[in-house]
């Protein structure tokens, strides 16, 4: 007889088994409570049904009981789950505009930082353009200056010199009068033959063929000339040499290619300049600004 292919029952022990998870004995208390308020919160507290209703009208959940109640039998309600899809929907297109309206935020946020550090360049630029200005007429007022100076001391030494030749002049009429004013009165003490002997050659000597003296015009210098309307005068000087138009170029308003000159008067397109504030800006035309005459130049 064969040897039979069948094996006895074999007795399995406990301590065969595999260890039982006991993880569910370490849950936290806290995690059974929550799971129990969850459990709670899904059942109708009225009917003890499952809330798997969501009543449009009242705008909260409900179970079919309370469906068929008379406080919702004439109300609109759907499947929780079907009201749920639809409120995420909802949801999901207002974060979409949130969404969008933040990604604006971020673009503005970032030209304000752009527009401020190019509003520090615009002020050292523009601080130092203006101190150029001011230096141009720094140098012709001190010019001008300078020539007025001229002018005067060049008049004063002349007038000084003519005055010089005058006085040395008159001091040589004094010198030759005086000599003639002393030798008649010593005449005047001769006896009378001899006085009337000599009267003719006396009387000659003693007579002064000299014009009266007179101050000469224009012998001073000319005050009104030099201080009259100074002022006036330079600034009308200033103006032959000063270029005026009633329009200038307005920057702000400029392409991202195009570079204004420093007298805001003329331009020069740079295709290789381009920069995020360059392309805000070149929304809008160049502009004009600061004169008289309104109007967009393009």
């Amino acid at each position: 007889m064969g040897k039979s292919s069948s094996r006895p029952d074999e007795v399995v022990l406990l301590s065969d088994l595999p260890p039982c998870d006991l993880e569910l004995n370490n849950v936290p208390e806290s995690l059974k409570e929550e799971a129990s308020r969850q459990t709670a919160a899904d059942i109708c507290e009225t009917h003890e049904e499952k809330l798997k209703l969501f009543c449009v009208d009242h705008q909260k959940p409900i179970c079919v009981i309370c469906r068929d109640s008379k406080d919702h039998k004439q109300h609109q309600c759907v499947p929780i789950n079907e009201a749920a899809t639809d409120s995420k929907n909802e949801l999901r297109m207002a974060l979409m505009n949130s969404k969008t309206k933040l990604s604006k935020l971020d673009e503005e946020k970032l030209t304000c930082d752009k527009m401020h550090t190019h509003i520090q360049k615009q002020a050292k630029q523009t601080e130092e353009h203006i101190k150029g200005e001011f230096k141009k007429l720094y140098r012709f007022l001190r010019a001008e200056e300078a020539a007025r100076i001229d002018g005067l001391r060049k008049e004063a030494e002349k007038k000084s010199q003519d005055m010089q030749i005058r006085r040395a002049s008159l001091i040589v009429q004094i010198s030759s009068l005086s000599k003639t004013v002393k030798a008649a009165e010593t005449d005047l003490e001769a006896a009378d033959l001899s006085f009337m002997t000599n009267y003719e050659a006396i009387k000659n000597r003693a007579q002064c063929t000299l014009p009266d003296p007179e101050t000469p015009s224009g012998a001073l210098i000319d005050e009104a000339k030099h201080r009259g309307n100074l002022l006036f005068h330079v600034w009308k000087k200033m103006k032959s040499i000063i270029q005026y138009t009633p329009f200038c170029l307005d920057p702000n308003t400029a392409k991202s290619n195009m570079i204004v000159s420093e007298d805001l008067m003329s331009w020069t397109i740079n295709n290789e300049k381009s920069d995020a504030l360059g392309m805000l800006m070149s929304l809008a035309p160049l502009g004009l600004a600061l004169g008289y005459i309104p109007g967009m130049y393009s």
